[in-house]
């Protein structure tokens, strides 16, 4: 961890902000995002400790929120890449699944990719 970047803090923004879009916060490995969210600060003239304390404070949906989400996700597997594919595919066709196999009590996925593991806990 970071002197700024407790180990609560961490789990608060990444379960805020990832759990609230049905990714899990395991699949973020902590030296990558503190990087991504450096550079992120940088970007926007912020310290990493009032990014973070935004994003806390923020709707999740608000711009900041979003790009310290875009930010934490892990682009050296292409699953989530573009974002609006997984969000749409978490939206629109999983819940229509959910009801087509309702009876079955079961939904089996296989997700080929070889990244770093964060698609198996999403």
């Amino acid at each position: 961890m970071s002197d700024v970047v407790t180990p609560e803090t961490w789990l608060a923004l990444t379960n805020r902000l990832l759990l609230s879009e049905g990714l899990h916060p395991r699949g973020v490995p902590v030296s990558f995002g503190l990087r991504s969210l450096q550079i992120l600060s940088q970007k926007l003239n912020m310290s990493l400790e009032e990014l973070i304390q935004e994003a806390l404070r923020q709707d999740p949906q608000e711009p900041i929120c979003m790009q310290v989400r875009e930010a934490l996700l892990d682009t050296r597997s292409s699953f989530f890449m573009p974002y609006s594919t997984y969000r749409f595919l978490r939206c629109n066709v999983l819940p229509e699944l959910t009801v087509d196999h309702a009876q079955d009590h079961a939904l089996r996925f296989w997700c080929a990719s070889c990244g770093p593991g964060q698609e198996a806990y999403s």
